[in-house]
């Protein structure tokens, strides 16, 4: 049974949204935020999937199963004239559409497994469960705090400390000019100088921030305690209808540009969660290479020299997918710059055949138009 512990965590947190927002942040939002935060994952004991809603993969799949019910209830409103009368009054459309619902939701299931994975399991984050063979995989919070401890490079103390300190006031000023310009192109700079940040600790180790897990701080805040918030605010942003993007896409000449998008962000984010999953657990990939093709590879090849290719592989991945999101933000954003580096870059792939055939069609005449519309 969901303790009192997820009713506090979940009623100030959108209580807190709720004032801070001007009332942005309904109480309707702070209700199914606070309701889902204390159920959430663990409606899915009732039915038998206790084990999966608990993780960090499948718990967003779960939680679209839950959202049809928050969303139906955004469409009532709850009267009440005195403890005799209380009564459900139906409205004329749902007060928050299905994808701010299950924002809402979404959310208040993370911080639930956050406190659950913390307090009642002991540091013990689920990722994916038991299935059949296979053992699962699980965080422990020792690894947060030793991820990437040591760093795969030998290189001089002093020297990592310099480095990491450098990194640290370079994005000191990078954040303040992203603060005062709050650009799309400052966001994604910001996130580029995160990721590089990230290949950095990778590479020199603790060392380079005064022995301190950076990485894993920033995966565990970033997974457990910014998604939260990001998604509550995205749960009060106004966006489109399904209908309305489609009578959009398919009465205007941006349906190609709006399909080509689309494939971009999703080998984006997919190529992204690769090379971070691998960043992670480089050693188990190693290991596993080792154990099933060792014998197959030269002699003079061994630990150091794998763990180095599996590394560069997985750094092109990011670089690839953050060129790749890039060009998604570029073509949502119809921002010219971005539009022609885009083709630039799909001519660079332009063997692969898939890249030269998406530099045509970006090279169309109403294509043209729409990021050339005086010419």
């Amino acid at each position: 049974m969901p303790s009192i512990a997820h009713l506090i965590l979940g009623g100030f947190f959108g209580l807190s949204l709720y004032f801070i927002s001007d009332k942005k942040f309904s109480k309707t939002h702070v209700f199914i935020l606070f309701l889902n935060n204390y159920l959430g994952p663990d409606v899915g004991w009732v039915i038998g999937l206790g084990r999966y809603s608990h993780t960090i993969v499948f718990w967003p799949i779960f939680a679209l199963f839950l959202t049809f019910f928050y969303h139906y209830f955004t469409r009532f409103s709850l009267k009440i004239d005195g403890i005799k009368h209380i009564e459900l009054i139906e409205l004329d459309k749902h007060k928050l559409k299905y994808i701010n619902t299950y924002f809402l939701v979404l959310a208040g299931g993370i911080m639930h497994i956050y406190l659950d994975s913390l307090i009642n399991y002991g540091g013990i984050f689920r990722v994916i469960p038991e299935i059949s063979n296979f053992n699962g995989i699980n965080w422990y919070l020792e690894d947060f705090m030793k991820l990437w401890e040591t760093g795969f490079l030998a290189i001089n103390p002093v020297i990592a400390l310099i480095i990491g300190v450098l990194f640290i006031f370079g994005f000191v000023f990078m954040f303040v000019g992203f603060l005062k310009f709050l650009s799309l192109k400052g966001f994604i700079m910001v996130l580029v100088y995160i990721s590089s940040f990230i290949v950095l600790f990778f590479l020199l180790g603790s060392i380079s921030t005064g022995e301190h897990s950076d990485v894993g701080a920033i995966i565990y805040a970033g997974l457990f305690l910014l998604s939260p918030l990001i998604l509550c605010t995205l749960s009060i942003r106004d966006f489109k209808s399904i209908k309305e993007i489609r009578i959009k896409i398919f009465k205007s000449s941006n349906r190609k540009l709006f399909i080509l998008s689309i494939m971009f962000i999703l080998v984006g984010i997919i190529g992204f969660v690769l090379s971070v999953i691998g960043f992670v657990f480089n050693n188990i990939l190693v290991k596993f290479i080792i154990e099933n093709y060792g014998t197959d590879l030269p002699i003079t090849i061994g630990e150091p020299e794998i763990s180095l290719f599996t590394f560069l592989i997985e750094l092109l991945i990011m670089i690839l997918s953050i060129f790749n999101l890039t060009c998604a933000v570029g073509l949502f954003s119809k921002n010219k710059l971005l539009w022609k580096f885009t083709i630039y870059y799909q001519l660079a792939f332009s063997w692969t055949v898939i890249g030269l055939a998406i530099a045509c069609a970006l090279s169309e005449n109403t294509i043209k138009e729409i990021f050339n519309p005086i010419e």
